[in-house]
């Protein structure tokens, strides 16, 4: 969370592999095994995953806000923006011949627009994964959170729960605070325009 605080802006497209590695990282801390053994440790596991989540919705929104600055001040001198592509093979990079050493990357120059575009589709493929892969996706990340929180509030994994903290999560009840945050970080992410 420091390293999403500390940043006064997120640069697109370099900073959302930080974000991948803040989504990728907290899923350690999602499937923690420890946390649930004891009530403080299940409020705290809870409580700064939704706050998590929170910073990392507030970042991609802040990606998309640069796509935005960038494109119009890129239009307003009439720049083309650069797109780099870089790929590169797991096999090129075991590969002890010289030209196994070699990235095949490029740059094209295209209309600031087309640029935009290109990468709101990016930060979207980020927070929703794609049709055949939605598994290391943002939302996915949220959904198994929220799903987990449900669950360890209908049956507490701790023996030292108290009986405040076991509810249904349905309509009769307060929603608990841990799926408030989140349910917020999912609304900032519903609220996006891409």
């Amino acid at each position: 969370m420091e390293q999403l605080r500390a940043k006064d802006r997120i640069a697109v497209p370099g900073d959302l592999v930080l974000l991948r590695n803040c989504v990728s990282s907290s899923k350690q801390v999602l499937y923690c095994q420890e946390c649930p053994r004891r009530y403080l440790s299940i409020v705290q596991n809870g409580t700064m995953l939704g706050v998590l989540c929170m910073c990392i919705a507030a970042c991609y929104a802040r990606a998309l806000e640069t796509i935005e600055t960038e494109m119009k001040q890129a239009s307003d001198t009439n720049e083309r923006k650069q797109l780099c592509i870089s790929a590169s093979s797991p096999e090129a990079l075991h590969d002890p011949a010289p030209m196994g050493n070699v990235l095949s990357s490029f740059s094209v120059d295209i209309a600031a627009s087309e640029w935009a575009n290109i990468m709101r589709r990016t930060v979207k493929v980020e927070i929703f994964g794609t049709e055949s892969n939605k598994e290391n996706c943002f939302m996915s990340f949220i959904d198994t959170l929220q799903e987990r929180q449900r669950g360890w509030h209908q049956v507490p994994p701790a023996p030292d729960c108290p009986s405040t903290y076991q509810t249904l999560c349905d309509m009769t009840g307060p929603e608990p605070v841990c799926l408030v945050i989140v349910n917020e970080a999912k609304k900032l992410v519903n609220s996006f325009k891409f």
